[in-house]
C-alpha cells in the first residue's frame, strides 16, 4: 500500500536532496577551485615580488656609453693588431738570412764584437714569450750568438732587437764578466 506523502515530508525530502546536492557541489567543484585560485594567488604575489626586485630598465644612456667605450677599445685592438702584423716571424730562407743580417748589423752598431753567429737547430716551441703572440708550433730556428762588449750597450742591443722588422725571440741569455780584459761575454740563444 502506497501511501501519499505528506507535505513536510515532501519538503524534508526536498531540503535533504538540496543539502546532498549542495554538499557535492562544494566537495567536488567549488573547493577544486578555490584552492587552485588561492594558489594561483600565491603565484601572482611571488612573481610581483620577484619584478620589483629586478628594479628599473637600465638607462639608454648607460648602455650607449658602454658601447661608445667598447667600440675605442676595438679600435686600439685594431691599431695593435696592425703593428702586430707589421712585424712578422721570417718563413723564408731569405728572410732568416735578412733578420740575422739586421741582428749581426744591430750588435757591431751598439759597439759590440761578435765572435759567432751559428744554427743550432731547427726546433717547435709551443710556448713562445708574450712579446711573441703566435700560434703554437711555430718552426722556429735556434741561433746562438757570441759576442763581448760593454754592458751598456748590451742592453742596448737587446732593446734594439726588440724594435727589429722581423720576429726575434730571446729564449736564453748568458753573461760573464772577465776582469782581465775588462769585458762582457754574451752567448745569446735567438729564435729566428
Amino acid at each position: 500500500m502506497k501511501r501519499k506523502l505528506t507535505k513536510i515530508e515532501k519538503y524534508g525530502l526536498m531540503a535533504i536532496v538540496i543539502v546532498i546536492s549542495l554538499h557535492l557541489y562544494f566537495s567536488k567543484i567549488y573547493d577544486p577551485f578555490a584552492a587552485e585560485f588561492t594558489a594561483a594567488r600565491e603565484t601572482l604575489a611571488v612573481l610581483t615580488q620577484e619584478v620589483a626586485g629586478l628594479g628599473a630598465r637600465p638607462e639608454t644612456e648607460e648602455i650607449e656609453n658602454r658601447v661608445s667605450e667598447l667600440k675605442k677599445e676595438i679600435e686600439e685592438a685594431n691599431l695593435l693588431l696592425e703593428e702586430i702584423l707589421i712585424k712578422q716571424k721570417a718563413q723564408s730562407p731569405e728572410k732568416v738570412t735578412d733578420a740575422l743580417v739586421g741582428l749581426n748589423y744591430l750588435v757591431l752598431k751598439n759597439g759590440l764584437k761578435v765572435a759567432t753567429i751559428e744554427l743550432k737547430e731547427e726546433v717547435k716551441h709551443n710556448e713562445p714569450s708574450e712579446q711573441v703572440q703566435a700560434e703554437n708550433g711555430i718552426p722556429w730556428e735556434t741561433y746562438h750568438l757570441r759576442f763581448s762588449g760593454d754592458f751598456n750597450n748590451i742592453i742596448l742591443l737587446i732593446d734594439d732587437i726588440e724594435e727589429m722588422d722581423y720576429l726575434v725571440q730571446i729564449a736564453n741569455i748568458e753573461i760573464s764578466y772577465d776582469d782581465k780584459a775588462n769585458t762582457y761575454y754574451v752567448v745569446m740563444i735567438v729564435l729566428i
